[in-house]
């Protein structure tokens, strides 16, 4: 099939329009499976993050799938860009994503949160999530919240994984320290 698929890019690229169908109709379930179940994300998120990635592959004649080497398979191509669309989308996300449960992130804060009344301690981590930056709450999202083994992660960021522990380890820390001020403040 990877050949299959490689021809299918190919003629893409040469100005067939019908073969960016084939692709789609060939690969969406993959990638709403992979988006949905492997990075957790809602139904409406996954279909979002799906159409994306074939609107950056498919459009401006393929500007982006003009990345692809045809000589070599097009499943891990098509992961990967997958995988920075899903990055992508968390980011924008930030500590606010639909279902995402709080009492994880409230664990992660430490005792500092647990003096809060509930509705005040949600209150309070969101607030102290919002001052973290946008990759630490998204290390602890995938480390705390998610399980995500820290390979995994430090895939999809690059890193090693002792470098996703001493991220993660310092984005709890900075976590517990932004409750703390809340807690006082309170």
């Amino acid at each position: 099939m990877a050949e299959d698929d490689a021809a299918w890019v190919v003629r893409f690229l040469a100005g067939d329009r019908t073969a960016g169908d084939v692709l789609f109709r060939r690969h969406t379930g993959l990638l709403r499976d992979l988006i949905r179940h492997r990075m957790r994300l809602s139904p409406d998120d996954a279909e979002n993050v799906v159409q994306g990635v074939w609107l950056k592959l498919l459009e401006e004649d393929g500007r982006r799938l003009r990345r692809y080497d045809p000589s070599r398979p097009f499943i891990p191509f098509l992961v990967t860009v997958a995988l920075n669309a899903c990055r992508d989308h968390l980011r924008a996300e930030g500590p606010r994503r639909r279902g995402r449960p709080l009492e994880a992130w409230m664990a992660s804060a430490g005792p500092a949160s647990s003096s809060l009344e509930s509705g005040e301690a949600r209150d309070a981590l969101e607030r102290a999530l919002a001052t973290l930056p946008p990759r630490e709450r998204m290390i602890l999202e995938w480390v705390d919240v998610e399980a995500l083994p820290h390979t995994e992660v430090g895939r999809l960021l690059r890193v090693s994984s002792r470098s996703v522990s001493v991220l993660a380890e310092r984005a709890r820390e900075r976590l517990r320290k932004a409750m703390k001020k809340t807690d006082s403040l309170l």
